[in-house]
């Protein structure tokens, strides 16, 4: 039980870190990435790590191709490819 405690106390404090990261706004402003909400249209950069789920409308390759790694709760992480919409 202990052990999981300081599990779940280290995870929030990552999650909090993860969600005051900034995130650009498609008019240029810059919201903390736990404010977006349903409808935010955000830019994600080359190499830019983004802590949400996102639905990618357009990429800047010229197959509207997009790379995503993911990352489980356990560490694992995936490369997939997406592309836009």
């Amino acid at each position: 039980m202990v052990k999981d405690f300081l599990e779940d106390y280290a995870r929030q404090g990552s999650d909090k870190a993860e969600n005051n990261q900034l995130a650009t706004l498609n008019d240029g402003q810059q919201k903390k990435s736990g404010s977006l909400g349903l409808g935010d249209l955000i830019l994600v950069k080359e190499n830019e790590q983004f802590p949400a789920d996102i639905v990618i409308i357009k990429s800047s390759d010229e197959a509207n191709l997009a790379f995503v790694e993911t990352k489980n709760l356990d560490g694992e992480t995936n490369l997939k490819s997406k592309i836009a919409c």
